[in-house]
């Protein structure tokens, strides 16, 4: 409770006191209101009657605008392989020369066995030819390339032809009468191929199947053990025996190739060496 002191003045002559007279000033507490939690939802915007959104573009005789196409990178193409690819030579074709030596035997003896009757030397001329590994059907050449030789002509005494593989044709039906491909790949040789240097082995004829392509064509006596009654003329061909080799080198531009073995029959043993 608040108590203030209260002052009388006079305007003249002797002043009468007054009691002081007490006024009370009563403060009245009001309790503090609680405020309420801040909201958490959106605003929401009021209406006020005003069009906010944008007005439509007005129509116009230009063309619209079209998007460029976006480039985008050209496919990778392989490149052509180089520098010790054996694809490189595919397609190659060389024209050469082959220096030809044969040792002789027969089997004229008194016992029957093999026996030397001579040697001889000659040169043939000749062509190889490197390919795309041969396919048919389902099998393919399991060679980096294919290998074709041919030294003098085919019906030539002394002739020689080699094939690292064959394309045969058989029945187009198997045993059970199912539909095949009627083509049969043959591989004669197994060849290998590294850095400009090829090496292989015959390792099969195909004698059985009755597609012989290794052949030496070489002349026989009309009456065996009697070469005095001369030959038959142009030669025999006979089967090159497994176990022949070949090794050389080849680039795109030369052939050197050296290949030695004998026939299957034993009676001729031959080595030659090809440059093209």
């Amino acid at each position: 409770m608040l108590v203030l002191p209260v002052t009388a003045c006079s305007d003249g002559g002797g002043s009468t006191a007054s009691p002081p007279v007490a006024t009370t000033a009563t403060a009245t507490a009001t309790p503090p209101t609680e405020e309420a939690p801040p909201s958490t939802e959106a605003p929401t915007s009021t209406d006020t009657g005003t069009d906010t959104s944008e007005p439509e573009p007005e129509p116009s005789d230009d063309p619209p605008p079209t998007e460029e196409p976006v480039p985008s990178e050209a496919p990778t193409t392989p490149a052509r392989p180089t520098g010790d690819a054996a694809s490189e030579l595919w397609g190659l074709r060389y024209q050469g020369t082959a220096e030809v030596q044969v040792d002789a035997y027969d089997q004229c003896s008194v016992d029957g066995s093999r026996r030397f009757t001579g040697t001889r030397r000659y040169s043939l001329a000749g062509t190889l030819e490197i390919g795309r590994p041969r396919d048919g059907g389902d099998q393919s050449e399991a060679n980096p390339f294919t290998l074709v030789l041919s030294l003098g002509a085919p019906s030539q005494d002394g002739s020689i032809s080699l094939w690292s593989a064959g394309v045969a044709s058989a029945s187009a039906h198997d045993l059970a009468g199912n539909t095949r491909d009627p083509r049969l790949v043959l591989t004669y040789w197994g060849l290998q191929w590294k850095r400009g240097t090829v090496s292989g082995t015959l390792n099969d004829t195909h004698t059985r199947e009755g597609v012989t392509l290794n052949l030496l064509n070489w002349s026989r006596p009309l009456i065996a053990c009697h070469p005095e009654y001369g030959s038959l003329p142009g030669g025999f061909p006979e089967a090159i025996g497994t176990g022949a080799t070949l090794s050389g080198d080849l680039d795109q531009r030369r052939a050197r190739l050296t290949v030695s073995g004998n026939t299957a029959d034993g009676l001729e043993q031959f080595r030659f060496t090809f440059s093209g």
